[in-house]
């Protein structure tokens, strides 16, 4: 049976040594992703009609800081 004898790729439940290191590489890999794409979309931001109520977006969006200074 295969579940029963380990193979040597660690068998079906793989606990390799160095998990907490790939999972903290693969943390800030991700991170930095959605990082640059959060600022390429803020950059890109544009509203055509002013928000009537107030939106998260508008703590980074230049467009409505520009209009209420």
């Amino acid at each position: 049976m295969v579940w029963r004898s380990p193979s040597p790729s660690g068998g079906w439940w793989c606990y390799p040594k160095k998990w907490k290191s790939n999972t903290a590489i693969c943390i800030t890999g991700m991170s930095l992703i959605v990082l640059w794409i959060w600022k390429v979309s803020a950059e890109k931001e544009w509203r055509y009609r002013q928000p009537s109520r107030w939106i998260p977006s508008s703590m980074w969006c230049k467009q409505l800081k520009e209009t209420k200074s």
